[in-house]
């Protein structure tokens, strides 16, 4: 009789363990991040006016939570988490962030820099077309998406002109236009 008492309150004590699930300090969650280059938009011109892929130097990707639609940095140590990439294909590196809260919205947002010797100059938007919002799940699995990153238009200079010599009974039209590309100071 103590035998099979014992037996039944092992096996609820065990069964009671499982129904708890793991127990222990959680490890966080990781969000894995592939950047995804878009530059420009249709074009009908053979000069390109817009920043391609190879133009990026450096990319630079922030962390924030998203909360009720409100954005907060995540910071790790009073700093806040950015992971920059000097490479020499910096678009070509997998951006990661480990040890995340489970079940909270992500929004990472990328900024890719032209690089001439010191100098830093952002050439792509700093709006929605270059942030990725992310729902990092209880999964055990890291999540891996797409991180969006939206070249800008390069500076350029244009000019045009349009007059006419007019003459008794003869109208004779002149017009001239140039366009551009500002080289940028670096």
């Amino acid at each position: 009789m103590m035998k099979r008492y014992f037996l039944s309150l092992t096996s609820l004590l065990l069964l009671a363990g499982c129904a708890m699930g793991p127990q222990g300090p959680s490890l966080g969650g990781t969000l894995i991040l592939r950047p995804e280059v878009v530059s420009g938009e249709a074009r009908i011109q053979a000069a390109s006016p817009y920043y391609e892929k190879e133009d990026i130097g450096r990319l630079q990707v922030k962390l924030y939570t998203v909360t009720n639609g409100v954005e907060a940095p995540v910071v790790v140590n009073g700093e806040p988490l950015v992971q920059v990439f000097d490479t020499p294909n910096p678009t070509e590196s997998e951006v990661v962030f480990a040890n995340l809260k489970a079940n909270t919205t992500y929004r990472a947002k990328c900024e890719a820099y032209l690089v001439a010797g010191q100098q830093f100059t952002l050439i792509s938007t700093s709006d929605a077309r270059s942030t990725t919002d992310i729902v990092l799940t209880n999964d055990d699995r890291p999540t891996v998406a797409s991180l969006k990153v939206k070249l800008g238009a390069k500076p350029f200079s244009g000019e045009t002109g349009f007059g006419f010599t007019l003459t008794p009974g003869v109208l004779i039209p002149e017009a001239s236009e140039s366009l551009t590309t500002v080289e940028l100071d670096g």
